[in-house]
């Protein structure tokens, strides 16, 4: 005779069994939440962490054509270079604004700490003049080699010696030169790039 009530003990022993077996399977894997990378993770600090990867995903989060041509022609508005002009761009990145400068005629270099920023600029632009170079080494260039220089973005909140990088700067200089700085805004301060948030149409973020 068939007995229902011993089939379903049966299927529920063999279905606890399977669950068991499926969760001590689990734990017995090396896992990280959320990770399925099993190397060990990497730290990396001053440029270093401006690796191949972040280079590969700069341009997505902050390139902006229409912000980088209204902060040249702004610059250039302002401080009027001629032909003869030699500009150096701090913190060229990937290498977009020394393009625009060169693209005016002016003879433009653009440094970087970080090698694959330099790396990615010279791959965009090879016939672009970029070198990996720190602004807090006096010794990087002559006195009076410069007769305009930029330093956009938050380029410098990232050097540590802000004194020293002025005094660069006016090292560096012709006399009559200028610096060109982008400094934030703090009543328009936003920590979450643009990029990051769906809802925004038009940044509110003004570091010019």
């Amino acid at each position: 005779m068939f007995n229902r009530t011993h089939l379903i003990e049966k299927l529920f022993y063999v279905t606890a069994l399977a669950v068991v077996v499926i969760v001590l399977a689990n734990h017995a894997k090396p896992s990280r939440e959320g990770f399925e990378e099993q190397r060990e993770f990497q730290v990396k600090t001053g440029p270093d962490i401006y690796d191949d990867f972040y280079v590969s995903v700069y341009d997505d989060l902050l390139y902006s054509q229409v912000k980088n041509d209204y902060e040249i022609g702004r610059i250039l508005n302002l401080a009027s270079p001629t032909e003869q002009s030699r500009v150096l761009d701090i913190g060229s990145g990937t290498g977009h604004h020394v393009a625009l400068l060169a693209a005016q005629g002016y003879d433009t270099i653009g440094i970087d700490t970080s090698p694959a920023m330099i790396k990615a600029a010279k791959a965009t632009y090879p016939s672009l003049n970029f070198m990996q170079g720190d602004a807090l080494n006096g010794m990087l260039f002559s006195p009076n080699s410069f007769t305009l220089i930029t330093c956009l973005y938050f380029t410098i909140y990232y050097l540590k010696d802000k004194r020293r990088f002025f005094d660069n700067c006016i090292q560096w200089l012709m006399p009559g030169g200028c610096l060109a700085l982008h400094l934030v805004d703090r009543n328009n301060f936003d920590p979450i790039i643009p990029a990051g948030d769906p809802l925004v149409l038009i940044s509110a973020q003004n570091h010019t």
